[in-house]
């Protein structure tokens, strides 16, 4: 069965569906694939189903009970979705295609939750994302990566939640964030890095909170920055210092309340009050 529309108009019709759409743009800017996800899929319905629903919105192959069995189609802004639904779930492996025809995600389904290992591409048609998935949430590694190839970030999830330590990295390959996860929530080290290694934060959480002693270096080896934390909140001393070692301003902390004003050298307390 084919699908015919036209552009010259505001009407659209499709003979394997007998819809009529008013809105035929997406339609009309990749004609091949409309073709191809329409024409082909709905042609194989299952027996004892038919053709249902609306092309640039979603089709599938419709039981005498309402359910869906068979091919299906989901557009979706820039890109259309095409599988398989069994006993009005989705099943098995479906495959995302752009407005060029280009596969740009593969996902797979058991019982209609996601399942298993899926993958998203870049225009290029090189590797976006690897994930992985049980019982419909993430679980396992996940790996993000540039249209060039190159590692973006790395991190696992452990039943839907961010679990362990999460890295990015800089396009010529060194971490640029280090963050450790436990249960969805920031809870341990937390570290980033200049392109050429060089630490510009360090410090920790707990429970998603700042906590202990941050340390600031301006990417060049030097410290410049120190403060405290309890549990989120300013605990204790916070100080600046020039690529010297000196200090340049104090100020002392309890509770996320300033306790003295904030001393600089300029004020001459550095030396008195702190």
């Amino acid at each position: 069965r084919g699908v015919g529309f036209t552009c010259e108009g505001a009407v659209t019709q499709v003979p394997s569906i007998g819809s009529r759409h008013q809105d035929c743009t997406p339609l009309c800017e990749a004609p091949m694939l409309v073709t191809l996800l329409v024409g082909t899929a709905l042609a194989s319905c299952p027996v004892d189903t038919a053709p249902a629903g609306e092309v640039g919105v979603e089709t599938w192959c419709e039981a005498a009970d309402g359910t869906r069995e068979g091919p299906s189609t989901v557009w979706e802004r820039e890109q259309a979705w095409v599988g398989s639904y069994v006993a009005d779930a989705r099943e098995g492996t479906w495959l995302a295609y752009d407005r060029e025809s280009r596969v740009r995600a593969v996902a797979r389904y058991r019982k209609g939750s996601p399942v298993g290992t899926w993958r998203t591409f870049h225009a290029s048609g090189s590797v976006a994302v690897v994930a992985r998935f049980r019982r419909g949430q993430g679980h396992g590694t996940w790996t993000w990566y540039r249209e060039d190839g190159s590692l973006a970030q790395l991190g696992t999830y452990d039943e839907g939640l961010r679990d362990g330590v999460w890295t990015t990295f800089h396009p010529n390959g060194t971490p640029a964030s280090l963050t450790e996860w436990s249960a969805g929530v920031r809870d341990g080290a937390y570290v980033t890095w200049t392109a050429a290694g060089e630490r510009v934060h360090q410090g920790a959480f707990r429970s998603d909170l700042a906590q202990g002693t941050w340390v600031r270096w301006d990417g060049q080896g030097h410290v410049v920055g120190i403060d405290a934390f309890e549990l989120g909140a300013r605990q204790g001393m916070e100080a600046t210092f020039d690529t010297d070692g000196a200090v340049l301003t104090a100020q002392e902390w309890s509770d996320g309340e300033a306790v003295k004003p904030r001393a600089t050298a300029a004020s001459g307390l550095l030396s008195t009050a702190y």
